[in-house]
């Protein structure tokens, strides 16, 4: 799970994306390498962009660890800082018009690939399960992928691709749109 489901995640969001092409803006599907050693692709990734293309980078959504069912809350998490807020806010919208499943917002970002975008001033959400690390299989080998909820997973994707929706296609116009899974 830790993150194949994240990259399962963002090969469907692309494919989903491809059938709807955006208009006038490019939506990017990256995949890092080395969270775990301290989110080394990332880092890599936003110390090299040259100032131009850092500013047509509007928004990165980081998906870590989606489909972990808990059997107690199943909850939603969207995780970033207060100073982007507002992103999260679109997101827990989108989790209570379109999902089944509770969602909790943290504005306490830590650990995952969001991390280097908020440090170079970009806007950056982090979407996962809440408390994944609770889960039990958690950085072990007895995390497979017969772990992952498909129902989790679905809830997670669906209020993803709801929220870049909300910026893609009704008003929010980024130049550019990272859409991150590990």
């Amino acid at each position: 799970m830790d993150n194949a489901s994240g990259a399962a995640a963002v090969m469907e969001m692309a494919h989903v994306f491809s059938r709807h092409k955006p208009k006038g803006i490019t939506v990017q599907f990256i995949l890092f390498t080395g969270e775990e050693q301290g989110c080394l692709g990332s880092k890599n990734f936003v110390n090299n962009l040259t100032n131009a293309n850092k500013q047509k980078i509007k928004f990165m959504l980081d998906l870590d660890m989606i489909g972990w069912d808990d059997k107690l809350q199943n909850l939603m998490e969207v995780e970033t800082v207060p100073k982007y807020s507002n992103l999260a806010e679109i997101f827990f919208t989108s989790a209570q018009k379109f999902t089944k499943l509770p969602v909790s917002v943290s504005l306490n970002a830590w650990g995952s690939d969001h991390i280097p975008f908020i440090n170079k001033n970009i806007p950056a959400v982090l979407s996962t399960n809440k408390d994944c690390t609770n889960y039990p299989d958690y950085h072990t080998t007895r995390d497979k992928a017969s772990n992952v909820s498909s129902e989790v997973s679905e809830n997670i994707i669906r209020m993803d691709i709801a929220s870049l929706c909300q910026f893609i296609y009704n008003g929010v116009k980024p130049e550019s749109l990272i859409i991150k899974f590990n």
